[in-house]
């Protein structure tokens, strides 16, 4: 009977041994993360994978490379059902697909995994970018912040030493870095030879509203009316004062060039340029490859401040995903310290958690990378996460007004202004939820 009863025992913790390694020996769960490739994008796409895999060998991710026409394609996907798991997106698509219902809602899972230290490691303005402001899915958290993107002032130090000017950044530190004394540095340092203009002294986009959304803001105007965002007030005073300043620059002192154009910065046809963050290393480093002395510092204050825009880059989880723990999971690895360091390795870019800024801002000493912190000192969250309606059709529109007087000078500001009012708040009305 005793032997019957080993016996027994014997063979149930064989079974058991046989049912563990059966667990153990399971496939993983496979998810799909759809990114888009160039530049270092694969360099720090691998490393996430294998760094990710090696800490949750329960889990296989699978690069899909998000190629030509790849936000379409996305749309297609989520609606047939057959979409990756984790997804990136910005700007109006972030919209679209965020105010339509295709993300999932974190708000459950932050809950449970992020401490309030968690969440104050993020940068304000881009953990507050990722939340739905309107519609049916209003206050859903659609994704966590990807990398931070923000806009700062960068100059050719070679230029403004060999007209005997203070740098922007000397003039930020002394507290004098604003339009004032930019128009002034920007008018010294065009030039002209028989009367046309060979060189000019700034530039910045002007054709896109997100953009230009900072300098309404730090002229104290907007876009649209914070307390009633269907009310269009980019003709309002402060709104028109921006505009005003950019186009006399433009057209009547030509001391400022009609848009952005990054080979007048490289070839030395323009001194000093507002552009965004992402772009020191892998556009700005690569393409100057030191034939000037350069460097960066935060934007000049405007009447209002200064009020950078900080994108709303961002990454995300398909709601209809059948693994959305295990999706998460890599969402929250990517976006930690050691994800974003990780991408500050490969990408150079910076970080959206303050824990991991000191990675970045030892990455080169060349560069005034600190301006970085700094800009997101005061960033502003993005202008297409607080537009009620339409964002795509209602930034095309602006976006063509800007067009006809800041770039192409066809109309003054004020009259295009005026024109594009009545169309964006047509589509308010028939759109705005």
């Amino acid at each position: 009977m005793m032997r019957k009863r080993i016996l027994a025992v014997a063979a149930a913790a064989l079974l058991l041994l046989s049912l563990s390694a059966g667990v153990l020996a399971a496939d993983p769960v496979t998810i799909r993360f759809y990114y888009r490739s160039g530049g270092t994008r694969p360099d720090v796409v691998r490393a996430w994978i294998a760094e990710f895999e090696a800490q949750n060998p329960d889990i296989h991710v699978e690069w899909e490379v998000a190629a030509s026409g790849w936000q379409d394609k996305l749309v297609v996907a989520m609606a047939a059902e057959t979409a990756p798991d984790v997804v990136e997106f910005w700007g109006n698509f972030a919209q679209q697909l965020a105010r339509k219902g295709m993300l999932l809602d974190l708000r459950p899972y932050v809950a449970r995994d992020f401490t309030e230290e968690d969440i104050s490691d993020f940068f304000p303005a881009s953990w507050q970018n990722v939340f739905v402001q309107y519609g049916e899915y209003k206050g859903e958290q659609y994704g966590l912040p990807r990398y931070i993107n923000t806009m700062a002032n960068y100059y050719n130090k070679t230029m403004l030493d060999n007209a005997g000017l203070e740098s922007p950044r000397s003039l930020a530190q002394r507290g004098l870095w604003n339009w004032n004394t930019l128009e002034q540095m920007a008018r010294k340092l065009t030039r002209r030879v028989d009367g046309q203009v060979v060189q000019r002294g700034f530039m910045t986009m002007t054709r896109g509203w997100d953009r230009m959304a900072q300098w309404l803001w730090e002229a104290g105007g907007d876009w649209f009316d914070p307390n009633n965002p269907t009310r269009f007030i980019g003709d309002q005073p402060e709104a028109m004062a921006a505009l005003n300043f950019l186009h006399r620059n433009i057209w009547e002192d030509q001391i400022f060039l009609k848009d952005l154009d990054w080979n007048a910065f490289y070839n030395s046809q323009v001194a000093m340029t507002d552009d965004g963050l992402q772009v020191i290393f892998n556009n700005y480093d690569n393409a100057i490859q030191g034939k000037f002395d350069w460097d960066l510092t935060v934007r000049a204050e405007g009447p209002n401040g200064r009020k950078p825009w900080a994108t709303d880059d961002a990454l995300g989880i398909w709601r209809g995903s059948k693994h959305p723990e295990e999706a998460w999971r890599f969402l929250k690895f990517i976006t930690s310290k050691q994800g974003q360091e990780i991408m500050i390795r490969y990408e150079g870019l910076p970080p959206v958690r303050r824990s991991a800024a000191s990675a970045y801002l030892k990455l080169d000493s060349r560069f005034n990378l600190a301006a970085f912190v700094e800009s997101m000192a005061y960033a502003q969250v993005g202008i297409t996460n607080r537009v009620a309606g339409d964002v795509a059709a209602i930034g095309t529109e602006i976006n063509n007004a800007l067009r006809s007087s800041l770039v192409n000078n066809q109309v003054p500001p004020s009259t295009a202004m005026e024109n594009v009012k009545r169309v964006v708040e047509a589509i308010m009305r028939e759109t705005a939820q």
